[in-house]
């Protein structure tokens, strides 16, 4: 079997021979090995991180951090727990905002998800 790879190295199709391949694609006799763009790994990064997030606030049963950060907004028994979760919430995507800054601008290397993860402060419910 033959292939075309995308020049963005954002996919590939089953092509009969070289003759196939369109402007915009590279003809590869073996399974092409698509590398992940910068764009998705930010995305994986950012999903991983919201996860974890969510993942804590449902230890509370909450529904998501969304949800616990909401509750700082109104007077009443949660009130402290939202406050806590938006605090946490926003510290955790501003650091991870940082390091992606320090990616970009090649002072960092690219964390995984879990390095990333092991990188944000802990969560502390009142």
């Amino acid at each position: 079997m033959s292939y075309a790879k995308r020049n963005d190295n954002l996919g590939w199709r089953s092509v009969s021979g070289p003759d196939d391949c369109g402007p915009d694609e590279t003809y590869s006799e073996t399974q092409p090995v698509l590398e992940p763009q910068p764009e998705q790994i930010l995305a994986s990064l950012t999903q991983a991180m919201q996860a974890h997030l969510d993942a804590e606030a449902q230890t509370k049963r909450y529904d998501n951090i969304k949800s616990a950060a909401l509750r700082a907004g109104y007077p009443g028994p949660f009130h402290d727990e939202g406050v806590a979760a938006a605090t946490w919430m926003d510290t955790c995507f501003a650091l991870g905002y940082t390091i992606l800054a320090e990616v970009q601008a090649g002072t960092r290397p690219m964390p995984t998800e879990a390095e990333l993860i092991s990188l944000l402060p802990p969560m502390v419910w009142p």
